[in-house]
């Protein structure tokens, strides 16, 4: 009779043959799987950002205006000019006639002024009358040749004398000032200025750059 037997030792080995192959693959497996985290984290951080385009909002064909910068060395120039006159030798009594011109700023190329002229004459109850005047204000002012007024003299007794004056040679006033009529202005004189007719320029004043006013004649 033959009998035949497996040793124990030989399926020890195969068992132990078997652990090791699987032992192996599943080793495999996870450096492959940690190598692709590695790979996917390195393929991440070095893209660098796209960089997005601005859209152009202005349509096309159009521009943009440049900004006008002013020459700090231009001359720039104001008007403050006024003439005023007063029935009265006192500047709070009635006011027959005034003018004035006001610019804040202005380039000297942009001041173009013209002459012009003020009297005492007006309407009252429909006909022209010439109103008689005691005082006169003038502020920065050329008052030029041609103009022209007379100066009524009332004596005690009623008897009038007059004298005209026309100018020959331009008068300048810079600031507020009387008007140099000939005569010293009195309420106790019946006294008073008629038929004026001044021909005037306003005087044009250079804007300092500490705020500083300088008359300058045109």
């Amino acid at each position: 009779m033959v009998s035949i037997s497996f040793g124990k030792s030989n399926f020890s080995e195969i068992q132990n043959s078997y652990q090791m192959t699987v032992a192996l693959i599943m080793m495999f497996v996870v450096l492959c799987s940690i190598s692709s985290i590695i790979v996917a984290v390195k393929t991440s951080s070095s893209q660098e950002p796209v960089p997005i385009k601005r859209q152009d909002t202005e349509p096309e064909g159009t521009y943009t205006t440049p900004v006008e910068i002013k020459d700090p060395d231009a001359e720039i120039f104001s008007i403050d000019s006024e003439i005023t006159m007063y029935e009265q030798c006192n500047s709070n009594s009635k006011i027959i006639a005034s003018a004035a011109m006001d610019i804040g700023q202005a380039l000297s190329s942009e001041l173009t002024l013209e002459r012009n002229s003020i009297n005492n004459t007006t309407f009252r109850d429909g006909t022209l009358a010439n109103e008689k005047v005691r005082r006169i204000e003038v502020k920065n002012v050329e008052i030029l040749p041609g103009s022209k007024w007379t100066v009524v003299e009332i004596g005690n007794h009623g008897e009038e004398g007059e004298t005209t004056i026309v100018l020959d040679l331009p008068q300048s006033y810079e600031g507020n000032q009387l008007l140099n009529i000939g005569s010293e202005c009195s309420d106790s004189t019946k006294s008073y200025i008629g038929y004026i007719n001044l021909i005037y320029i306003p005087i044009k004043l250079d804007v300092k750059e500490k705020n500083e006013v300088e008359g300058y004649r045109i």
